[in-house]
Parts: C-alpha cells; sequence; structure tokens
C-alpha cells in the first residue's frame, strides 16, 4: 500500500504542484523553453498516474506511451538546459515512438498494444535516458556547469532503477517483482523542479541585488549630474555676469569717463574761480568714477589687485602736494584671499582709505605717509588682513566732538563717522590714533566677509562723502 498507492500519490501531487510553478514561469518568461519542456514532463506524469487501470483500450495505450513521451520531454529540457542546440526534424524524431504506441491502441487489440510498447518502450527510455545523461554529462565536464553535474547525479539514479526493472521484466532478479523505476523517476523530476525553482528565486534575489545597485548608482549619477549641472550654471552665471560688468565697465570709461576728462580740460583753459570749482568737482567725478572701474574688476577675493591701481592714484595725489609715500607688504602675498568679497566691499575699503589719506592730505601738514599692510592670524586657522595708513603729521585730538565744531571748521569730523560706517558696513574693525607724532588708521578686515547688506546701507554709504 505504501510502496504502489500512497508514496505514487504523494508524488504525483508534488509533481502536478512543481509542475505548475514551472509552468507559471514559462508563461511569464517564453524565452526560457527549459521549463516549458520540464513542466509538460511532469503534466505528462501526473495524467499517467490517475489514469484508472483496467481503462479504454485508448487510455491503455497512452499509459504505454506516456513514459517514452515523458522522456522525450527530459531530453528536449535538457538540450534546452545546457544550451545545446538541436535540429527541429531530430526533435520532432525522439516523439515517434509515443506516437506508434498511441496509433496502435487506436487500430490493434491490447495484445497488439503490449507488443508495440516491449518492442517500443523500453529501448526508448533507455536510448533517451542516456542522451540526456550524455548530454548533461557534457556540460558538466566541458562547461563546468554545477547544475549540469547536479541534474546528471539525479538522473544516475534513474538509470540504475531503470536497469532493475529491465531485469525485473526479463526475471534476472529473484524475488518479487516490484518496479521502482517509475518512483525514482517521479522523484527525480520533483527535485530538478525545486531545483529550477530555487534558480529562479536567486535570480530574483539577483536582479533585486543589481536593480538596488543600479538605483543607487543612478541616485550617485542624478547627484554628480545635478551638481555639474549647478555648476556649469554658476559658471554661465560669473560669464554673464562678467561680460556685463566689462560692457559697463567699457561703456563708464569710454562714455562718462571722456566726458569727464574734456570739462577738465575746458576748465584748464578758462580762467576764474567758476572754472577752477568745475575742474575740481570734474577731477573728483573722474576719480569717484575710476574707483567705481576698478571695484567692478573679477579679482576672485584678491584685494591686492585694487589696492595696487589705488597706490598708483595716491601716489599722484601725495606727489602734488609734496608728500613722500612709503608702501611697505610686511608680509609675504600681502593680504590672504577673502573669500565672499563683493565689489561692494571692495569700494567701502577703497573709500575708507582714501579718506584716510584725503584727511592726512589737507589736514596733518605731514611730509611722509606710509601704508602698511600685512597678513594676521589672531583665530588659528584663519587668516585676515590689516591696512594700516600712518602719517608723520601733527595729529589731533580725538576728544574733540568735531561734528559740531565753530563756523570756521564746520562739519570737519565728519569723514571720521563715514570711515566708521564703511568698516561696519564690510564687518571690519577701524582704530585711530592721533598724537603729537602723527595719526595712524588701521583697518582689520575680517578673514570672511559677509553678506550683501540691504540696498539702503549701500545706497547710504555710497552718498557719504567728506
Amino acid at each position: 500500500m505504501l510502496l504502489f498507492q500512497t508514496i505514487p500519490l504523494i508524488l504525483a501531487a508534488w509533481q502536478g504542484t512543481v509542475g505548475a510553478i514551472l509552468g507559471f514561469i514559462w508563461l511569464s518568461r517564453r524565452h526560457e523553453h527549459a521549463y516549458g519542456w520540464l513542466a509538460a514532463a511532469m503534466a505528462v506524469g501526473v495524467i499517467q498516474q490517475f489514469i484508472p487501470f483496467p481503462t479504454h483500450q485508448i487510455l491503455h495505450g497512452f499509459l504505454g506511451a506516456s513514459v517514452p513521451l515523458e522522456s522525450a520531454l527530459v531530453l528536449h529540457f535538457a538540450a534546452r538546459f545546457t544550451g545545446l542546440k538541436v535540429s527541429s526534424r531530430l526533435g520532432w524524431f525522439v516523439f515517434l515512438p509515443s506516437l506508434i504506441i498511441l496509433a496502435a491502441s487506436a487500430i490493434g487489440d491490447p495484445e497488439v498494444v503490449r507488443t508495440t510498447y516491449m518492442l517500443l518502450g523500453p529501448a526508448s527510455i533507455g536510448v533517451f535516458v542516456v542522451l540526456t545523461a550524455v548530454i548533461l554529462g557534457w556540460s558538466a565536464l566541458f562547461r563546468s556547469e554545477r547544475s549540469s553535474f547536479f541534474l546528471g547525479s539525479t538522473l544516475t539514479a534513474v538509470l540504475v532503477f531503470w536497469v532493475h526493472d529491465a531485469l525485473t521484466v526479463l526475471d534476472a532478479l529473484p524475488g518479487e517483482r516490484i518496479f521502482l523505476g517509475r518512483l525514482s523517476y517521479s522523484v527525480v523530476l520533483i527535485a530538478i523542479g525545486i531545483g529550477l525553482t530555487l534558480r529562479v528565486v536567486q535570480a530574483l534575489n539577483q536582479a533585486d541585488d543589481f536593480a538596488g545597485r543600479l538605483f543607487r548608482q543612478v541616485r550617485d549619477a542624478e547627484e554628480k549630474l545635478r551638481a555639474s549641472f549647478a555648476r556649469e550654471e554658476e559658471r554661465s552665471r560669473k560669464e554673464a555676469l562678467a561680460a556685463e560688468r566689462t560692457r559697463l565697465m567699457r561703456d563708464l570709461h569710454d562714455g562718462l569717463g571722456g566726458q569727464l576728462v574734456s570739462i577738465v580740460a575746458l576748465a584748464e583753459q578758462q580762467h576764474g574761480g567758476s572754472a577752477t570749482v568745475i575742474g575740481d568737482a570734474a577731477r573728483a567725478a573722474l576719480k569717484d568714477l575710476r574707483l567705481v572701474i576698478d571695484a567692478m574688476e573679477e579679482i576672485d577675493g584678491d584685494l591686492m589687485l585694487v589696492l595696487g591701481s589705488w597706490r598708483e592714484r595716491i601716489s599722484a595725489q601725495l606727489r602734488a602736494h609734496s608728500i613722500q609715500l612709503e608702501w611697505q607688504v610686511l608680509t609675504p602675498g600681502g593680504l590672504p584671499i577673502f573669500p565672499g568679497l563683493r565689489p561692494w566691499h571692495v569700494i567701502q575699503v577703497i573709500r575708507l582709505l582714501d579718506e584716510a589719506v584725503t584727511n592726512a592730505v589737507k589736514h596733518s601738514g605731514a611730509k611722509k605717509l606710509r601704508v602698511i599692510i600685512e597678513t594676521i592670524h589672531d583665530v588659528p586657522e584663519e587668516a585676515s588682513g590689516r591696512i594700516s595708513v600712518e602719517d608723520d603729521g601733527s595729529g589731533f585730538d580725538l576728544c574733540i566732538p568735531r561734528v559740531a565744531a565753530s563756523p570756521a571748521h564746520p562739519r570737519t569730523g565728519r569723514g571720521l563717522l563715514n570711515m566708521k560706517r564703511r568698516a561696519e558696513l564690510c564687518g571690519a574693525l577701524l582704530t585711530i590714533s592721533s598724537g603729537q607724532q602723527g595719526t595712524r588708521v588701521s583697518l582689520i578686515l575680517p578673514s570672511h566677509f559677509g553678506t550683501t547688506p540691504s540696498a539702503d546701507d549701500r545706497d547710504g554709504a555710497a552718498g557719504e562723502r567728506h
């Protein structure tokens, strides 16, 4: 009962379940022909198990033809599984024994069916099983495929049991006539089906891992591409700003600058108080225009480039008043590179220094003016800069509130307030010391310049004049 009823029924149920799974896999992946052939072989085995006996002659013929048919389907599975190319004519030829047995059941009596099966059935089954073993062995040996080695090992068990059944039919073995080939064949098919299902699960896991890696790579590529686009947009923006800055500088220099030079020349040709006033006003406007043009240059945080132009301008101003200029750079490179330095910062710094030089020229009576530039390291790992303007003049008393001075010196302290205001806008520290040996104006620049102030602050600072 256990050997011929219970175990075959359990194996048929397993075989049907695994065959259904393989069939669904093949329907979802039509290019995986191996799953379709093995599912068809399992379906034939399940149908064979549930056909009652004795039965109709046609069904009896199907029972005889089912085993070579199942073997032919497994042979096709082995060929597709190992990637062996089989011609269509040879592929259909392996089904010929099953067709002959079915034809015999349709036209002959049971004895003809039995004789036909005995002539074709065992021989064809043996040939197909041997061919399957050869295909799997070739794939395992020459392609080193572990799955082919596993399938070949299970097929060896089938061969052993089929030899046992053949010897039993020939009465070559003593004892009861027990046939185990059918049971071993079902077990092997189930094992192969489970192995293929696990192979699909493993492939799906690998596909998920690959999809995860691909998703991460795509995400990283998107981040890099986004950063590249941001850099490209920033570069395009800077190029557009530089082009517009260049155009504006050229228009100011060639247009307004040329007109101011013409006004100065006409004022010098005329004589009289009004011409002198007009000439001085034009020279001041021209000086301020040159300051704006210099500040608009792209300096990438290097304030020394602007200080070089400023040195040339104050040298001419000091020579006109017979004041000697000493330019001292105490550290290599002078000032560090200032991140965040913008043109409006440069304008405030240069106008503050202009105010210091102008005060020295007008009020100190100095014979010498010294400009000292250096890099300082008040905070570790952060460098800032200091610009000092010193003169050897008479100095003044910082405690006297000069803004509300006498009518003879109206609002003479306005320039100092403007200087402090400009330093505050830039986030810089301004210190002023004065005595009998002269005046020292020291401007300590921040290591990082702040953000752009409001428009009112910029306009207020730009409109201040001493």
